[in-house]
Formats: structure tokens, sequence, C-alpha cells
């Protein structure tokens, strides 16, 4: 498997066009990692876990995993 460090010179050298079309490929490549996670994130909760909150020193709820957006912390 090619390292970031490899690849970062290959990329530098792309035509404008191919750019473009990396950029696209790169930025739905990172919305399904985020989906996946997401996904993986509520199927904790559906299996009974809870997230997680802390409070801050006002004591106002501090959500602390992303699924937490899904609920509001007591």
């Amino acid at each position: 498997m090619l390292e970031v460090e490899e690849i970062k010179p290959a990329i530098t050298l792309l035509p404008p066009s191919e750019l473009v079309d990396f950029s696209v490929w790169f930025k739905n490549f990172e919305a399904q990692v985020w989906d996946t996670q997401i996904e993986e994130d509520i199927k904790g909760v559906g299996m009974g876990l809870r997230p997680a909150c802390a409070s801050t020193q006002t004591g106002a709820p501090q959500r602390m995993k992303i699924i937490s957006v899904l609920r509001v912390c007591p």
C-alpha cells in the first residue's frame, strides 16, 4: 500500500482537469467514510448504548460523540 508521502508528489503533477476529477472523487470518498461512521454510531445507540455527555463549568451539556446530536443530553 502506498503511503501519503508517496502520493502527494503524484497529485502535484496532475493536470488541472485531472486534479478536478481527483478532488471530486476524494470529496465523495470522505463523505462515504463519514456516512459509515455515523451508521456505526447509530448501530451503537440501537444496541442500548447511550451517547456520552459532559457538563461544562456552567452546567450546560456538551456533546462528546457524533451520535449525541441525535438525542439531547439531560
